[in-house]
């Protein structure tokens, strides 16, 4: 069979990968629309990768390797037949040679992607030790992630201003964490089997589901190519009271078997994480909470066929949480019979199954299925809102008798509900998730390539508690068209369409998306991207926790008449390469929200001790802002990186965030605001890598700028007058508030050194790493105390000044 060079060139520059977005036919249709654009990345650099791995292995019927550069020739972009053949790849500020997947599902050299990609690499996150997802992606320019709940502390990412609810977390492309397991999962996630993490802020592509409206954070998982070993131990310890003195661990576990040919492997893998309880502000109640997480699983792969490979996948991990209580034995008591209490056990169970084929140089398949199961038991209150007499463990001497209201017998009478039932606060919820995709690649239309998918999703969630009960199934088909376009070296269009049928929508959503990339000279590069997405009418990872403000629990249903949430973005950025060491882009965003999801307060508060609200469409919302990155590096001795971003997220009409709308009650007093709450105007982070060669060094800053935050002001002694229809002991409204928060900046720092302990031809590395995290200490420093608290009263760093120290053994 004869096929030109360029043909050649152009099968293995378009790879196989989970493509799910579409095409409009012709770029006439587009080319309106592209003058948006997206950028390229920021990211980590350097070229290292470990040996035992095979980044983004070709599923094509040749396997190319990687040179010297850590650049697949696969990658290289391929010029037109009137342009001149494309300069070789140069080392530049940042590894733009390296290769990338997310942005089309098409792999290409970061330098070539028309989406705009950041890429985190393992090699970087020793330093800041980061075995979990939350803390390998808070050092990625316009990403926050956050706590939000003082008791729990369940946590959150923010990318551009957009909470969780709009992003696409991916494993290999799947999204397989469920809405419940979005809760805890960012904590949940280890960085072990990672070979990169991969940043698409936007939604510039369609591959990724209607949802994915400000971006994807897709975890591309290695692929061994010869045996090898990793166990990893690090201990921290956190300033703060109670039980912050003693060593938080984390240790790893990774074996990876290979046959001979390579054509099969399996990696087995385990992640054991504790973290000690600590009340930060010495009240006797918990800001970090207790965490003791046991995860494990297996990954294998067969080269079936020339050109094909079965990939299984199979993960389980198992959590208890505990937070609020700290008193002696209190935390080893049942949650109920205690003053405050949050604890959560949660299991998940994740199998994925893929078979990827490419019969020849002109198309190539994917199918992949996967299977999630979370499951969890809970428990929100205390016996301060929620225990009561009944109770065998019951003290009348807990937690006070001053001031207690008196009984017919003259006993006094504590601050319990006179409603209490043994289950009340108990709560279980079963959640689980298929997914089907289904991908074909056509390369014959060249320079072309067609890609066509369907993608079905099928989610259901039951929750039952003595507060709360609903059961929902979600259900979502889709059907994509894409394709990329290249007519020259300069230029490279995507365009696309899907079509989604949610079960909870009369109508199907159709929604087209485009990016254009344009490189007019090697080192300058502009993208623009227009996408169009929505959410289903669902109740979402947040939704599914149970807040507690003062006392009263705090929970949230979705309106009948909800519907879907829709979205429009645009984007530009140019990307400067203005001298070998030096790089910068820019971004520049606006995303236009319609029927935006919203949590109201319900008019009717008919339970003592339940604050209800409801999911409802709240009119429009914006979100827009720029980022800039300045990346600086010499050789691989020295690295520096700086990114600033400037945002505004506003609703178009002011939204009832607390109290009494009608303003009638004086203390019940409403508190509205346009501006999306704990979403700071403003965030900057910058990292510096030093690697003299005896040792590796490096120093890392986050700014976070000042964010509105709701505040709901008790009583925190307990309630010694209690308002009409509450239950005796209840704390006492005295305000509601809108708080501005003030600058936040926390510091890094790191030491490792890495020993050579093998022979010639048997390479064992020791490394360890000394370092402190929020070196100076900052944090929230107007938390509310006690019981009775405002647990969702928290926007400060996630955690205290922590010292830590790891050590890693590979071989």
């Amino acid at each position: 069979m004869h096929m030109t060079s360029r043909r050649m060139s152009r099968h293995y520059s378009r790879r196989r990968y989970p493509l799910r977005r579409c095409l409009t036919q012709s770029f006439a249709a587009w080319k309106g629309l592209g003058v948006i654009g997206l950028l390229t990345s920021t990211a980590s650099l350097g070229d290292a990768t470990q040996p035992s791995i095979e980044p983004n292995p070709l599923t094509g019927p040749l396997a190319i390797a990687q040179d010297t550069q850590g650049l697949a020739p696969d990658a290289v972009p391929v010029s037109s037949a009137n342009d001149d053949p494309p300069p070789a790849p140069q080392r530049s500020a940042r590894d733009l040679g390296r290769v990338v997947v997310t942005g089309t599902g098409l792999e290409r050299r970061l330098a070539d992607t028309p989406v705009r990609t950041e890429i985190i690499l393992p090699m970087d996150l020793p330093a800041i030790q980061a075995y979990k997802l939350s803390d390998a992606i808070e050092y990625t320019p316009g990403i926050r992630v956050e706590s939000n709940c003082q008791n729990c502390n369940t946590t959150e990412v923010r990318m551009l201003g957009l909470p969780q609810q709009y992003l696409a977390i991916l494993q290999d492309g799947v999204p397989n964490l469920t809405g419940l397991a979005s809760i805890y999962g960012l904590e949940q996630i280890p960085t072990a089997l990672i070979e990169q993490i991969e940043v698409v802020k936007g939604g510039g592509s369609t591959l990724y589901g209607p949802g994915a409206v400000g971006g994807v954070i897709n975890l591309v998982s290695r692929t061994p190519t010869a045996n090898g070993y990793r166990f990893d131990g690090a201990w921290n310890s956190m300033q703060g009271f109670n039980r912050a003195y003693r060593p938080n661990r984390d240790f790893t576990g990774v074996i990876d078997l290979v046959s001979p040919s390579t054509d099969f492997g399996v990696t087995l893998h385990g992640y054991h994480s504790y973290v000690n309880p600590v009340d930060v502000i010495g009240d006797g109640y918990s800001e970090i909470s207790l965490r003791d997480l046991s995860l494990g699983g297996a990954r294998a792969f067969w080269k079936a066929v020339p050109g094909g490979r079965l990939t299984l996948d199979y993960l389980t991990s198992h959590e208890f949480r505990r937070g609020g209580s700290m008193g002696p034995g209190e935390l080893e008591a049942p949650p109920n019979t205690v003053g405050l209490a949050e604890q959560i056990q949660s299991a998940r169970h994740v199998g994925t199954a893929t078979w990827e084929h490419a019969p020849s140089m002109t198309w190539d398949y994917r199918f992949t299925l996967s299977v999630a199961d979370t499951r969890r038991d809970s428990y929100y209150g205390g016996t301060g809102p929620l225990g009561g007499p009944a109770d065998p463990d019951w003290n009348p001497m807990f937690p006070s008798q001053q001031n207690a209201p008196i009984d017919a017998d003259g006993e006094p009478i504590g601050p319990y509900n006179v409603d209490w039932s043994p289950n009340l606060g108990f709560g279980n919820t079963v959640n689980q998730l298929v997914f089907i995709d289904g991908l074909v690649n056509v390369r014959a239309l060249d320079p072309h390539v067609l890609s066509v998918g369907v993608q079905y999703r099928n989610e259901s969630v039951e929750d039952l508690a003595s507060f709360r009960r609903f059961s929902d199934r979600y259900e979502n088909i889709g059907v994509l068209v894409q394709d990329e376009w290249e007519p020259s070296y300069h230029w490279t269009f995507v365009g696309g369409v899907r079509v989604d049928q949610h079960n909870l929508l009369n109508d199907p959503v159709v929604s087209p998306r485009a990016s254009i990339l344009w490189k007019p000279r090697d080192d300058f590069r502009m993208r623009s991207s227009v996408s169009t997405g929505f959410r289903g009418p669902e109740l979402f990872d947040e939704d599914l926790h149970v807040g507690n403000v003062g006392g009263e629990l705090q929970v949230v249903r979705r309106s009948p008449d909800l519907q879907e949430e829709s979205s429009v973005s645009l984007s530009l950025g140019p990307e400067w390469d203005f001298h070998s060491h030096w790089s910068i882009d820019a971004n520049l965003f606006h995303t236009w929200l319609s029927d935006t999801f919203f949590n109201a307060l319900d008019a009717d508060q008919d339970e003592p001790g339940i604050q209800k609200r409801t999911k409802v469409n709240a009119g429009g919302a914006r979100v827009f802002g720029g980022e800039v990155n300045l990346v600086f590096r010499h050789a691989d001795t020295f690295r520096f990186e700086i990114g600033y971003v400037e945002q505004r997220n506003r609703y178009d009409d002011p939204q009832l965030l607390l109290g009494d709308e009608s303003g009638d009650d004086p203390v019940d007093n409403p508190i509205l605001s346009r501006n999306f709450v704990r979403t700071p105007n403003r965030y900057a982070v910058a990292r510096l890598f030093y690697d003299p060669g005896w040792a590796q060094f490096f120093a890392g800053g986050r700014l976070t700028g000042p964010m509105e935050v709701p505040h709901v002001v008790n009583d925190l002694t307990g309630g010694t007058n209690p308002l009409e229809g509450s239950y005796p002991g209840q704390p006492q409204l005295l305000e509601n508030r809108l708080k501005t928060s003030p600058y936040f900046f926390t510091l890094d720092l790191s030491v490792s050194k890495t020993w050579k302990l093998g022979r010639e031809g048997k390479s064992r590395d020791l490394t360890t790493t000394l370092g402190c995290k929020n070196v100076l200490n900052a944090f929230q420093d107007d938390l509310d105390r006690g019981k009775y608290r405002d647990a969702a009263y928290v926007y400060g760093p996630r955690f205290p000044r922590t010292l830590f120290a790891t050590v890693a053994f590979r071989f």
